[in-house]
């Protein structure tokens, strides 16, 4: 039970990265808790937002709703370079598309409340130079009993909550006040101006007596509990694979196949000891090679960015592949012209049991870029670890039966 409570706090995330100097760049990570005192749901936010060549231009904005009319929009400017901190203007807009103001004070009698703890320009821990500056506007807030804010479309016990986004990368601010005017942004959804995700508001509750601590950013994780299409079939027990995109089922299943099922099984085929296991060894192989290559097309496409360590590995695995397939087709030739083994088929050997483990641990990295479940993640874990143990063992008992 204590398990599954742990599983359900797990804070939810969701990172927006396009082009890295012209594009929309943000991260948002969320926590609620169901307050004893209010008997309402506290929500715990952390948001960052880049800028690039320390840009003082433009603004970014998150919040809980599905349009400007029913959001609690949490909108964030100012100069990286200034004495001042960001800017963290809450704001509503019940007209809908029209300039947002900032939110009214709740009646007295509410529960309702918001409280910035932190706001600040960090340099950014990656392509941070002396003549590119880059820096992260780091924002951490509490909305207490959120829920109750008038007109606000927040549950925070639902497992597809829809937020939305907006941005204006260009806009100059004559002067950096909590009600600046604020320029539209563009109109076109995605990259252009704003967008949608939702997050699984219910995996991130937290019953515990205590206060939660205030989320943290995962580096190099774009979604956990989160997507960009409705989580209609998630919940705290289920995958996140219903809502992730095309590329990512076509990514995931290229390389679970080959790693999980033809590369093992050519193994075993080619110690099977048939009239035929070489050539159901090389097609078995060979089917794989061109499920990763598939695989690694689908990935890039996914994320052209390299910049995790899921995508750092997978693309050595697949270097390393190109130099087994030649090292096997070497180990044929030399085999057939010799009559006997050697150094090349000891390499060809030995690289298959590097690499088979490394992408399958991969794999598991993978899940977790993914945003999948810890509990999933540990059980993919186990099962890989099965997996790769009950082909050792299977391998070294055809080795035994072939003496």
């Amino acid at each position: 039970a204590l398990i599954v409570v742990l599983a359900q706090a797990e804070p939810v995330q969701f990172c927006k990265h396009a082009d890295p100097a012209t594009d929309v760049n943000f991260c948002v990570a969320m926590t609620t808790h169901r307050n004893a005192s209010t008997r309402a749901h506290d929500l715990y936010l952390t948001f960052t937002t880049t800028r690039h060549n320390a840009s003082a231009r433009g603004w970014t904005a998150v919040g809980p709703g599905t349009t400007m009319a029913d959001a609690l929009m949490f909108i964030v400017y100012g100069d990286p370079l200034g004495d001042a901190a960001p800017i963290v203007s809450v704001r509503t807009s019940p007209e809908g598309h029209h300039q947002p103001e900032l939110v009214r004070p709740p009646s007295p009698s509410s529960a309702a409340d918001l409280r910035v703890v932190r706001a600040d320009w960090l340099p950014a821990t990656t392509g941070f130079t002396p003549d590119m500056p880059v820096y992260d506007a780091a924002v951490a807030l509490v909305c207490y009993a959120c829920g109750a804010w008038p007109g606000i479309a927040l549950d925070a016990t639902a497992a597809s909550q829809p937020w939305i986004w907006a941005w204006n990368p260009v806009q100059h601010f004559a002067v950096y006040t909590y009600d600046a005017h604020l320029r539209m942004h563009a109109h076109h959804h995605g990259n252009g101006g704003w967008g949608r995700f939702y997050l699984d508001a219910a995996r991130s509750l937290s019953r515990a007596p205590g206060l939660p601590s205030l989320p943290v950013v995962r580096a190099g994780v774009d979604a956990v509990g989160a997507a960009e299409a409705p989580l209609v079939l998630l919940s705290s027990d289920s995958l996140l694979a219903a809502a992730t995109s095309p590329r990512l089922h076509a990514h995931a299943l290229f390389m679970g196949v080959a790693f999980c099922l033809l590369f093992p099984l050519g193994t075993v085929l080619i110690r099977s000891g048939a009239a035929a296991a070489f050539t159901r060894h090389w097609m078995a192989q060979a089917a794989g090679s061109v499920l990763v290559a598939l695989g690694l097309v689908a990935g890039l496409l996914l994320r052209p960015r390299v910049d995790t360590l899921h995508q750092s590995v997978g693309i050595a695995v697949v270097g390393v592949l190109a130099a087994q397939a030649l090292l096997g087709w070497l180990h044929h030739v030399r085999f057939v012209a010799l009559g006997r083994r050697t150094w090349v088929s000891d390499a060809h050997v030995w690289v298959g049991r590097a690499v088979v483990p490394v992408a399958c641990a991969n794999l598991v990295l993978g899940l977790a870029l993914a945003g999948w479940p810890r509990g999933h993640i540990v059980a993919a874990g186990v099962l890989v670890g099965l997996l790769l143990s009950g082909l050792g063992a299977l391998v070294w008992w055809l080795k035994r039966r072939q003496r």
